[in-house]
């Protein structure tokens, strides 16, 4: 190939590179070449191409050598989230890995309303432990001290019956006076108990379940007292007819509460319990989606690389105002370089996918070429002249065809320029 027909191929190479150059330093175009500087690209390299083919004079269909555009796989990345960028942690030409960070926003609102959720959980959580407590004490039963308490009133009810109908002897009121002065120190004890237990409560250092436990037996001790000091004074004074029938009653109802007591929770205590514990578990399964929910949207704020590769454009400064969707950071994914090249119809017939050509990159002069492998021929023609009725008309079609460069190619980097030579085509192999 003679210096003269390879002429419009540098001064191609030399206008596209200008091109680029100028509509990146445009800082309007610079989120456009992010998601579409592979049409501009094309669109720029198929004006220029048929400008200088018209211009030089050119037959197009009988050029073997084209002008091609070195390029690689980019991934686009966007936010998930609207708001300003706090923090920019990668640069242009970094090689960074899958899940690295790229960017921040700022996250105020996120954070605050995840905050809210995570309370929000710690209280329904907490609720779930009472009602789990509720169910345990309800499925053990009464305490053994409740039980105790309710048979020295069985047995103080007995007492007092018995006496009631026979009259009592001193060594009778002897023992009614004995016990009574032992539920006056028991009732003392209890009292202090329940004074201690209010204020660790208020304080935080008991619960409810122990405060109530301690008031109930200091009511059941109040009564027991009740009760003998009536016996007692019954004892003393003999008991009539309705006194007597008063007696038995009491004694009835003391021994239906140990009854009670000793057979445990009824069947409507544990449903209502049951229901409560239900309820409180829903509220914590929708308190820990919110949280779910919340933290999904603080992990938006952070914007990571989906790929592996080298970072060809970070298109956004430190403090701007981004939105869902907007293009952020194109990432060149690890893998081979390809080349974006368009041949005439006429040429057609010789290439293939697979078909190898080589590849001369402008910066490679008198350097022995590389090949590549064409990857793909597009369907459509991508330039049609106004009128195709005369046979050179007709050549002025073009097809867009990618090559695949090898994969340990050095010293090719995307966006650089080269020639594809259309006259040393290799077939595509065939295998046995």
């Amino acid at each position: 190939m003679t210096e003269t027909s390879l002429w419009p191929t540098r001064l191609f190479n030399r206008l596209l590179k200008e091109l680029a150059m100028k509509l990146h330093a445009i800082p309007r175009y610079r989120h456009t070449t992010v998601c579409c500087a592979s049409n501009l690209r094309s669109t720029a390299a198929l004006f220029i191409f048929f400008s200088l083919s018209l211009s030089a004079g050119c037959d197009v269909a009988s050029s073997g050598a084209v002008s091609g555009v070195v390029e690689a796989h980019r991934v686009t990345v966007s936010a998930e989230l609207a708001g300003r960028v706090l923090t920019i942690a990668a640069q242009e030409g970094a090689t960074v890995e899958a899940g690295d960070v790229l960017l921040s926003l700022d996250c105020v609102i996120p954070q605050a309303q995840l905050d809210q959720a995570r309370a929000a959980l710690a209280q329904a959580t907490a609720q779930v432990e009472q009602t789990v407590a509720q169910q345990q004490l309800i499925a053990d039963g009464a305490r053994p001290q409740e039980i105790e308490a309710a048979q020295a009133d069985v047995t103080s009810a007995e007492q007092a019956l018995r006496m009631g109908r026979r009259g009592a002897t001193r060594d009778q009121r002897a023992q009614l006076e004995a016990a009574l002065e032992g539920v006056r120190a028991r009732q003392a004890l209890a009292q202090a108990t329940v004074l201690r237990l209010d204020t660790l409560t208020v304080a935080g250092s008991s619960t409810e379940a122990q405060r109530d436990a301690a008031n109930t037996e200091l009511a059941v001790l109040n009564a027991e007292e009740q009760r003998l000091v009536a016996a007692l004074a019954e004892a003393e004074s003999g008991a009539r007819p309705e006194e007597v029938a008063i007696l038995e009653q009491r004694m009835q109802q003391a021994q239906a509460r140990l009854s009670a007591l000793q057979e445990g929770a009824r069947a409507p205590e544990r449903t209502v319990a049951d229901a409560v514990h239900s309820a409180a578990l829903a509220q914590q399964q929708s308190a820990e989606a919110a949280t779910a929910a919340a933290q999904a949207q603080v992990d938006r704020c952070t914007v990571r690389a989906p790929v592996a590769g080298t970072i060809e454009i970070m298109a956004i400064e430190q403090g701007e105002f981004v939105t869902p969707a907007m293009p952020l950071v194109a990432i060149s994914p690890e893998g081979p370089l390809q080349v974006r090249t368009w041949v005439t119809q006429n040429r057609l017939g010789s290439m293939a996918p697979g078909t190898q050509l080589p590849v001369t990159p402008d910066s490679w002069e008198g350097s022995a070429a590389l090949w590549g492998t064409v990857r793909q021929i597009a369907d459509q023609a991508e330039f049609t002249a106004g009128n195709v009725q005369t046979p050179d008309d007709r050549m002025v079609l073009v097809y867009r065809m990618e090559l695949e460069l090898p994969a340990d190619v050095q010293g090719v980097r995307p966006g650089m320029t080269v020639s594809v030579d259309l006259d040393a085509a290799r077939p595509a192999q065939v295998s046995p």
